[in-house]
């Protein structure tokens, strides 16, 4: 019997096998090992409770693979059961900041919407779960997606498109790669599930010296993008995309979809940024949509997204609501619905609820109910909105608004003049009698539902307000045993202890936010100063230290680790920490000032001198570091420089003493 002889395409069909399945066995067994020895992270959304395998808690190091160690995000605090208990309908909403609720998520879409439907439907229970998370765009809704449809759910609400330029993997972003085609994202992304990727990837990323920690807006500032760049073309190509991935991932749970379109600031959100001046001519002959199309720091979902998304779930036969359309019918939406360019006001997120509410009704099958839905009043109640809240946000809201780009919008004094009203406003409604309401209130909902942290956050809050600080902790503490996976609930917790200088509770909370976050360098900060209290110097030094090693650009921490080192006696240590935090950031008036005054009383003038003449720089009507300078340069006997200061001290200051007494000293006139 003659054997058939191989064929050379067999032949060539073998050594490929035998060279790839080498390499292969090798890199598996190595996974293995790296498995074995705990190496890595889970790059699951969703995690199970480590204490209660019945629960999904979030995982906090899932966005790991989508931005730099510094800038990572996390959704908000989720604790529930593995198994959805019997009448309860599950809501899930996908997308950004925008979607999570910011400013205050507490009084945010998701959280109408819930307590709408519970008003509406009282025997039948819901449960919202909220994986939005600032900055994230399309392509990390599609892991989240693929994630949770292990997760056993009956609606998703999909609401992004914000962050799609400036996002990962955007054509703007400073996240990582810039837009990149779809399959080197997706591989890339698939390499970073594997231990081997995430031990590549901590081995070449290394402590890099240009750390950056997270910006905000200003980030993007030199990332211009007009409205005719190509690369534009491959953001909605990849938008659509991701978009159909995750509507066929709610389809994998058995979860119906609602695809919403994405409403943003158009009559009063002036452009960021005009390549050719196109954009602000538009927004003056208030042709806002348009204006907002040309915008080049394109922070807002512009038209082409939101037709995208019409069209995507149109072809997938999802549910679409025009939320753009939805929040216009009263005309251009502005201010009133908006606190930024895209974050709604508190009537902004009802009436986006509102929208969503009725589509909810269709997709659980609720049917008709006798109740009505509830007013936005009902839910600024049923939510514990107080004018406590309010002003927060405001205060908040203004400290974002003196930031670029808002502070370089044409409005931006006209807004702020606004926000100040508003200010006293809502200091004035702050009556006893309100606020007295809004505890009784409090006390009666979470008696209701005392799982509910959020509200049980938002009554910390105003009892803190009203100085009630044991009360607030005891809120603080509450929530810390809701969520004890969540860092940064202890952290809250041990702020509350700080304020009732109970030291040593207030460290043991801030220990437990350090074990679960090993790099909260404001948790470490804070432990330090408790340290402190009790005496504990040495440790406090060592909390400090590890405080900047994380975060260098803590201006506070070096300060409060220098000025512990003065009180011990060792100046020149402290003068280094300065001159370290200075070498982090150069432009720190107070560090500057520090090393200034601390060689001026070492009758170092001339390095003095320098150091006030840096403070100066940075600002320039500061008081005290032209003082400085002037004294500084008449010691070196350079009176001819020093005295115009002293003259400016008192164009600022007319009742400078020290100012007047040197003047006279020189046997000069004011």
């Amino acid at each position: 019997m003659t054997t058939k002889p191989i064929s050379p395409a067999r032949k060539w069909t073998f050594r490929l096998l035998s060279i790839l399945l080498g390499p292969l066995l090798f890199l598996g067994i190595i996974e293995l090992i790296l498995s074995i020895a705990g190496t890595g992270y889970s790059t699951d959304f969703l995690i199970f409770d480590p204490n209660d395998k019945t629960k999904w808690q979030d995982n906090k190091n899932f966005s790991r693979r989508f931005f730099p160690p510094e800038m990572t995000r996390n959704s908000q605090p989720i604790l529930i059961s593995k198994d959805k208990p019997k009448n309860t309908h599950r809501i899930v909403i996908f997308g950004g900041s925008a979607a999570m609720g910011d400013p205050d998520p507490a009084f945010g879409p998701l959280r109408i919407l819930e307590v709408m439907l519970e008003s509406r439907y009282p025997e039948t229970n819901f449960e919202v779960v909220n994986t939005a998370v600032t900055a994230i765009n399309s392509h990390v809704v599609r892991e989240i997606a693929a994630d949770l449809e292990k997760f056993e759910s009956d609606l998703w609400i999909v609401y992004m498109g914000n962050n799609e330029v400036y996002g990962p993997f955007g054509a703007g972003t400073v996240f990582g790669s810039v837009a990149p085609p779809l399959w080197i994202n997706r591989t890339g992304l698939f390499f970073k599930k594997t231990k081997i990727g995430q031990l590549a990837e901590s081995i070449f990323s290394g402590k890099g010296k240009d750390r950056k920690s997270w910006g905000g807006l200003e980030m993007f500032l030199d990332k211009l993008i007009s409205r005719d760049d190509p690369v534009l073309e491959r953001v909605y190509r990849n938008y659509a995309y991701n978009l159909s991935d995750i509507i066929s991932s709610a389809r994998e749970a058995n979860a119906d979809v609602l695809v919403s379109s994405v409403a943003v600031n158009l009559k009063d959100c002036p452009p960021f940024r005009s390549n050719d001046d196109t954009a602000k001519r538009l927004f003056g002959e208030k042709k806002f949509i348009e204006a907002r199309d040309e915008d080049a720091l394109r922070f807002r979902a512009d038209s082409r997204i939101n037709a995208v998304a019409r069209e995507v779930a149109g072809n997938q036969k999802a549910r679409f609501v025009d939320a753009e359309k939805g929040l216009s019918a009263d005309g251009v939406p502005g201010d009133e619905l908006f606190v930024d360019h895209v974050h709604f006001t508190f009537k902004g997120s009802y009436w986006l609820a509102r929208l969503f509410a009725d589509e909810a009704v269709a997709s659980l099958g609720l049917g008709e109910s006798k109740n009505p839905w509830l007013s936005e009043l009902d839910c600024a109640e049923r939510l514990g909105l107080t004018p406590v809240h309010r002003i927060q946000i405001l205060r908040e809201m203004r400290q974002w608004f003196s930031q670029s780009p808002f502070k370089d919008q044409a409005n931006n004094k006209e807004r702020d003049s606004n926000i100040k009203a508003d200010l006293v406003r809502f200091a004035n409604e702050q009556t006893v009698q309100v606020l007295d309401k809004a505890e009784s209130n409090y006390d009666q909902f979470l008696k209701d539902d005392p799982s509910d942290w959020q509200l049980r956050k938002e009554y910390a809050i105003l009892l803190a307000a009203r100085n009630k600080n044991k009360a607030s902790s005891l809120q603080y503490e509450k929530i810390a045993d809701l969520l004890p996976h969540r860092p940064e609930m202890w952290y809250r917790f041990g702020s509350s202890c700080q304020r009732q200088s109970d030291w040593a509770k207030a460290q043991k909370a801030f220990e437990k936010a350090i074990l679960i976050k090993p790099d909260f360098h404001q948790a470490y900060f804070s432990l330090g100063l408790c340290q402190i209290e009790q005496k504990a110097w040495s440790v406090a030094g060592e909390s400090f230290e590890k405080a900047v090693e994380f975060k260098p650009d803590y201006v506070t921490a070096w300060i409060r680790w220098g000025q512990l080192l003065e009180s011990q006696g060792k100046t020149q240590e402290a003068i280094n920490k300065y001159e370290l935090a200075l070498e982090e950031v150069p432009d720190s008036l107070a560090v500057n000032k520090l090393l200034a005054s601390r060689y001026l009383q070492k009758s170092d003038n001339k390095k003095a001198a320098n150091y006030f003449r840096e403070a100066v720089r940075v600002s320039p009507k500061d008081t005290e570091s032209n003082l400085g300078l002037a004294l500084s340069l008449i010691k070196q006997q350079k009176t001819n420089e020093g005295v115009p200061i002293l003259r400016n001290v008192l164009k600022m200051d007319p009742n400078n003493s020290t100012a007047k007494r040197y003047l006279r000293q020189l046997g000069l006139d004011n």
